[in-house]
C-alpha cells in the first residue's frame, strides 16, 4: 500500500491525472482549490475539504477535461465558489453521492450526464445546477 504524508495541509491542491486514481480520507484546510481530476474512472471519497470562502476564487472538487466515470462520495466540502463541479462539456457520466456541502456560492454544478443522490447542501446561493437526480434521497436547503 502506498500513500502520501504531508505535514502542512493548507493551500494544497491534489491533482488526479492517471486513470483509476483515488483521493481517500484527505483533510485539506484553507485551500483555494481542493481536488482536481483530469482522468477517467477516479474517485474522491470521505474527504474533508475547506476553502478560503465563497467570495474568493476556487473550487472544492472539480472534474476537468476528459474526466468521466468518476465517483465523488461521502465528502464534506465547504467555503468555495463552487463546492462540487463537473467542468466536462458532455458525457461525464460521473456520480455524486452522499456528500455534505455548505457555505459556498454553488453547491453542486454538474454536467448534463452526471448523476447525484443523497447529497445535503446547505447555505449555498445556488444549491444544485445540472445533473440528474437518481432515487428519492436528494436534499437541499
Amino acid at each position: 500500500m502506498f500513500g502520501v504524508i504531508i505535514q502542512t495541509r493548507s493551500n494544497l491542491t491534489v491533482v488526479l491525472a492517471a486513470p483509476k486514481s483515488k483521493a481517500l480520507n484527505l483533510q485539506l484546510v484553507n485551500n483555494i482549490f481542493g481536488v482536481q481530476v483530469f482522468a477517467k474512472n477516479c474517485a474522491v471519497q470521505d474527504c474533508f475539504i475547506i476553502g478560503t470562502g465563497p467570495d474568493n476564487n476556487g473550487n472544492g472538487i472539480q472534474l476537468l477535461k476528459s474526466a468521466s466515470g468518476f465517483l465523488v462520495k461521502g465528502n464534506q466540502v465547504s467555503e468555495f465558489v463552487v463546492a462540487l463541479i463537473s467542468s466536462v462539456s458532455s458525457g461525464s457520466e460521473s456520480a455524486f453521492i452522499g456528500n455534505y456541502v455548505a457555505n459556498s456560492g454553488f453547491g453542486l454544478a454538474l454536467s448534463s450526464n452526471d448523476l447525484y443522490q443523497g447529497n445535503v447542501v446547505t447555505n449555498c446561493k445556488v444549491p444544485f445546477t445540472g445533473g440528474n437526480a437518481i432515487g428519492t434521497e436528494n436534499g437541499s436547503n
